[in-house]
Order: C-alpha cells, then sequence, then structure tokens
C-alpha cells in the first residue's frame, strides 16, 4: 500500500492478542474480497482498519478466555490447537459461533 498500513496492522493485532508480529499474517488487499475500499490517506485507514482489527482480536480473546485461564502458562499455539471434542458445546456449537 506504500503507506505501512500492512505492517500497523500486524502491530495492532499483535499487541492485541499479546502474540510476537511473527504468528500474525495479513491477506493482500484486493478488490476481489472488497470491491470498494477507501482510500488510505490521512491515516484514515488506519484508524478504520485498527479498529476493526481490535474489535476481531476482542472477539478471538473472549473466546480464547477460557484456554488461557486452564492454562495460563501455555503458547499460544496450545491455546488455538485445543481439540474441537474437548472444547465445550453450548447448544451444540463451540462458544462464540453462530449460524
Amino acid at each position: 500500500m506504500g503507506q505501512g498500513l500492512h505492517t500497523k496492522m500486524i502491530q495492532v493485532c499483535s499487541r492485541a492478542l499479546g502474540v510476537p508480529v511473527s504468528r500474525i499474517h495479513v491477506c493482500e488487499t484486493s478488490s476481489h474480497s472488497v470491491a470498494n475500499t477507501s482510500p488510505t490517506a490521512a491515516s484514515a485507514s488506519s484508524d478504520l482498519n485498527g479498529a476493526a482489527v481490535v474489535n476481531a482480536c476482542e472477539v478471538l480473546n473472549q473466546r480464547l478466555r477460557r484456554y488461557r485461564e486452564d492454562k495460563p502458562t501455555g503458547t499460544w499455539e496450545d491455546w488455538v490447537r485445543t481439540e474441537p471434542e474437548t472444547a465445550p458445546l453450548q447448544g451444540g456449537q463451540a462458544p462464540g459461533r453462530t449460524g
């Protein structure tokens, strides 16, 4: 993008999740996924995308909270690789899932 937006979003995500930047991956921007994106002028994209990244990380942190509490000395990999059959179900679905 030329303005370091991807790097900024990686840093925001890393801080919000508490994991190293090496564990974060950003997909390239493409009009195939979002046809009419806003311009990146005047740091607007940093503000808008940063808030969206923080929001997504808050959702992830909420979903992983139980695993972090059960294994506080665990690693990111420990928490995200919990076997689905060991995850508690709520209404027949994994916590936080809808649909």
